[in-house]
């Protein structure tokens, strides 16, 4: 769906040609908490965004997440 940023689930690469790169590159993006704090994230399912935990903050509501084409989201 156009609204979901998950790639879709697929079994391992058997090599790493460019166009399989790409795909794991989409997955990558950087999350920015209410402090100021940033990180990369790996956005493992339509939902969850894996990243570090000295990002996560607990006065933080949102997120700023943003792609590696440039589009931004608020995260919970």
């Amino acid at each position: 769906e156009k609204d979901h940023f998950c790639i879709e689930n697929i079994a391992p690469f058997p090599d790493m040609r460019p166009e399989n790169l790409y795909r794991v590159r989409a997955s990558m993006m950087s999350v920015r908490n209410g402090k100021n704090a940033q990180s990369a994230g790996l956005l493992i399912a339509d939902d969850l965004i894996l990243t570090s935990a000295d990002t996560i903050d607990e006065d933080t509501q949102y997120y700023d997440i943003e792609t590696i084409n440039g589009v931004t989201e608020k995260a919970k």
